[in-house]
């Protein structure tokens, strides 16, 4: 829907910064509310109760429907990428395309339909810990896919073997590092968390699974393709705003973690 590449590149850098100055009023927030009430019970309506007995009656409104809306915003888009992948992914190769566009769509509603009705059920029987589940998410895709993101692109020797081995023991790192630290709780040094663990796994598998194998030559061309910028993305002016964005956003990220540091970390260790 972007204009061209730097307006599609620009709004990804300021949506990055905009994350990062975001976390530091969820963090310094949660601990606000814990000198107001240390005993909120559920933790996950931590925000909501601090709505509702903290903040002037008008606040209250719009934070709790910015929390509504943001739930809806992404069950909207989970629930989709649920249908797209159960249509084009799932579905044995070549299948999506001699099958009718309106029986895959059917197939796809069907998908997000009972999905839906699975996590409600889900929900209603064991309300889950949301943070724990969004930073879960998070973590699973930086370990399972942040590796072949770049690897992919800055390299034209990854074969779909190291790709696949890649994803398959990035996701397997994170999930059964963070099982042992959220279910069993076990207690893992700082420099094992589980996307570090995810992360190592990743690489290595890919590296390993990587070896003797090479990209066909339909995969390096598209590869080639895909590095090509066009002349239109080429203009000085649009080139100059596109590094100001990124510099702003490697700021603020600086910043960030500059704060979170000093009133953080620094804090916490002595």
């Amino acid at each position: 829907m972007a204009r061209d590449e730097h307006v599609s590149l620009r709004s990804a850098f300021i949506a990055m910064g905009t994350v990062a100055v975001l976390y530091l009023f969820l963090m310094f927030g949660a601990y606000a509310i814990n000198l107001f009430n240390p005993a909120v019970d559920p933790s996950e309506v931590a925000f909501i109760w601090a709505a509702q007995h903290v903040l002037p009656p008008v606040l209250g409104v719009v934070v709790i429907t910015g929390i509504v809306a943001a739930g809806l915003s992404s069950a909207a888009s989970f629930l989709s990428l649920i249908g797209f992948s159960a249509a084009y992914d799932v579905l044995p190769r070549g299948a999506q395309h001699a099958e009718p566009e309106e029986r895959a769509l059917r197939r796809s509603r069907l998908m997000m339909l009972g999905t839906g009705v699975v996590v409600l059920l889900v929900t209603l029987l064991t309300p889950p810990a949301v943070l724990e589940i969004g930073y879960f998410a998070a973590t699973l895709f930086a370990a399972a896919w942040g590796p072949l993101a770049f690897w992919s692109v800055r390299s034209d020797r990854l074969g779909p073997r190291g790709a696949i081995a890649g994803m398959v023991a990035g996701f397997a790192g994170v999930t059964v590092a963070s099982l042992l630290t959220d279910v069993a709780g076990v207690e893992l040094p700082v420099w094992a968390d589980p996307v570090f663990i995810g992360l190592a796994l990743s690489v290595a598998a890919t590296w390993i699974a990587d070896r003797g194998t090479q990209p066909t030559p339909a995969a390096r061309e598209f590869r080639a393709s895909v590095l090509v910028t066009p002349a239109a993305d080429r203009h000085p002016r649009k080139l100059r705003g596109t590094a100001w964005a990124a510099t702003g956003t490697t700021a603020a990220f600086a910043a960030a973690g500059l704060v979170l540091l000093v009133f953080y970390g620094i804090p916490a260790a002595f």
